[in-house]
């Protein structure tokens, strides 16, 4: 497990105690097995990040796997032994090309994706940031399609368009969406 207790607690001294929240979303097995792959060296987490321009529009973000222009806050996961305030940075120039400045950390859910036959836990930590560049131009294609600026109103649009769609991260998603709105 990467994101430790103490790297928690030093989180939280440098950008305040988050909110949290139990979630449980539902997946496919593809869906579960999917995310199985991603815990290399026991990882369990995930952060998101939501970096605010001077104007107050949002750096959002569409990955190759994602239906076209289904914007998201970008997001990622540490390294080992990599801080919060380090991993994320590095995830903001990989996603967006941003500089950014860390400066609360929001929200930390424990999800539980569940299968007919299987739960898997997982934890979700968000943070508010600050641009201290403007021009986005993600640096790993390979996972993003697109980054740009977006009204806060993204949110509601990636609302109603994934209504259509039943993939279970996609729902969490638009869960975690609204928890962190209902907390800006």
């Amino acid at each position: 497990m990467f994101v430790t207790k103490n790297l928690i607690t030093k989180a939280e001294s440098l950008y305040g105690t988050p909110v949290e929240k139990y979630i449980i979303a539902p997946l496919k097995e593809p869906e579960l097995d999917f995310i199985k792959k991603t815990q290399k060296r026991g990882r369990e987490h995930d952060v998101t990040f939501l970096i605010f321009n001077e104007a107050g529009e949002i750096a959002v973000m569409n990955k190759h796997g994602y239906p076209e222009n289904l914007y998201r806050p970008p997001s990622g996961g540490l390294d080992p032994d990599e801080s919060f305030t380090d991993g994320i940075k590095r995830e903001a120039y990989e996603e967006t090309g941003l500089e950014i400045e860390l400066e609360r950390y929001l929200l930390r859910v424990t999800v539980d994706f569940k299968s007919e036959t299987r739960t898997l836990r997982w934890y979700t930590h968000v943070f508010v940031c600050k641009a201290l560049t403007q021009e986005i131009t993600p640096h790993d294609t390979k996972e993003i399609r697109e980054a740009k600026w977006a009204p806060m109103t993204i949110f509601d649009e990636f609302r109603e368009r994934v209504k259509a769609y039943d993939k279970g991260g996609i729902q969490y998603r638009r869960m975690l969406h609204d928890e962190i709105l209902n907390l800006l």
